[in-house]
């Protein structure tokens, strides 16, 4: 069916969607027209969308067609690189690209790094010790995984800020419906440029391996016979997505620890009791909004018929808050028995390759605000905003005063 549907892509609906979300829950799914797509957002059917193989991942021409139809053939380099990626493709070539990648992801490697992580985190938190208030956002989330994630990969640290720019602008060709093409064009260019210099990377790494995961990832993926740019596009995959979801991760996370200290000071204090609330933080306070499939054959989900070649769009944090599964889904709990089931890293094939760095991530930010900063409040009167966007969540600055 067509619904008269709340403007999910307002900047209203973005800084808060879940009361448009339990109204719209009551129907199974519906043809959302802004979006020229079927909508899902109860847990089931996302969950089952993300197992469909008839549902695919290769998308990157439709998100164009979608948003600059007028200016597609602009676009090509755009959906050239994006289509080598592992969000974007199917099998076989997105089984190539993830077997390389695991390779780095793998929980034992990634507890492994643990000691780097807390490291970098102690570096920004002493840091954030010499001022009494501070944004939250620009003061540590932009830094945190762009430190993170950097040091990971080998990358210098004075092309950073390089990278979290490129990053920034790239992002502008996912989830907005207003973009134009101007805008569009910089943020194709900065993919490009991104790619340009993680080639140059991996070439470097190729001739004179170091001990890091861009080193494994070229080994990896010569073994595999991967073409040196796709070596390069999955390391400028595993760069952008470990900053930019992070970083709405961390600023989302933190403003409910902070609405919640109670339950953040008791899950701080409890080995036991952090693993949950991280993931209870991924399922209330997740930054990704959606995701979208292609339909490559005829078939029904939700009880609706989607025929081959519609767009089909899944609202993970929807599924994230649905009664069906989680009990007073929109109370933040610590406790909450099956929190994991949330679906904020996707499900199946595309399960999120970055998964268990995030957790280590999280874990170690709740832990160690409450131990260096137990006094830390919002500063009051604050007017929240969330940075331009329909897909993502994050917010633009969140000010605390700290002692």
């Amino acid at each position: 069916m067509t619904l008269l549907a709340p403007d999910l892509l307002s900047p209203v609906h973005v800084a808060d969607p879940f009361p448009n979300y339990a109204e719209l829950r009551e129907e199974p799914a519906f043809f959302y027209e802004p979006l020229n797509s079927w909508v899902f957002l109860r847990h089931a059917d996302v969950v089952a969308a993300f197992g469909d193989r008839r549902l695919s991942a290769a998308r990157s021409r439709g998100l164009v067609q979608a948003q600059l139809p007028q200016a597609r053939e602009l676009f090509e380099p755009f959906v050239r690189i994006l289509g080598q990626t592992c969000v974007m493709s199917d099998a076989p070539h997105h089984s190539r690209m993830r077997r390389v990648a695991l390779q780095g992801f793998v929980p034992g490697a990634m507890r492994s790094l643990r000691p780097m992580v807390e490291e970098e985190l102690e570096e920004l938190l002493e840091d954030l010790a010499t001022r009494d208030r501070v944004d939250l956002i620009a003061d540590f989330a932009q830094r945190f995984p762009s430190h993170v994630i950097a040091r990971l990969m080998g990358i210098p640290q004075d092309m950073q800020p390089a990278f979290c720019a490129w990053t920034v602008a790239g992002t502008r060709l996912f989830g907005s419906v207003q973009l134009t093409t101007e805008v569009g064009l910089k943020g194709q260019q900065a993919i490009v440029d991104m790619l340009a210099y993680m080639g140059e990377l991996a070439a470097r790494r190729r001739e004179s391996p170091q001990d890091d995961l861009m080193s494994r990832v070229v080994t990896t993926g010569d073994r595999a016979g991967l073409s040196h740019e796709e070596v390069a596009v999955l390391c400028l995959e595993i760069v952008g997505a470990a900053h930019n979801t992070t970083l709405d991760f961390v600023g989302n996370a933190l403003h409910t620890l902070l609405l919640h200290r109670q339950d953040w000071h008791e899950a701080a204090a409890d080995p036991r009791l952090t693993a949950n609330a991280v993931e209870e933080l991924f399922r209330y306070a997740g930054p990704l909004l959606f995701t979208n499939r292609v339909a490559t054959a005829d078939l029904e989900l939700g009880g609706v018929p989607v025929r081959a070649g519609q767009l089909v769009t899944l609202f993970q944090a929807a599924a994230n808050r649905d009664p069906a599964v989680f009990e007073d889904p929109e109370r933040f709990d610590v406790r909450r028995v099956n929190a994991r089931q949330h679906v904020s890293f996707g499900f199946g094939a595309h399960y999120c390759l970055g998964a268990p760095l995030a957790r280590i991530e999280a874990e170690l930010v709740l832990q160690g605000f409450a131990r260096r900063f137990p006094n830390v409040r919002l500063v009051e009167d604050q007017t929240l905003s969330y940075r331009p966007g329909v897909q993502a969540r994050g917010l633009e600055a969140l000010w605390v005063d700290l002692h």
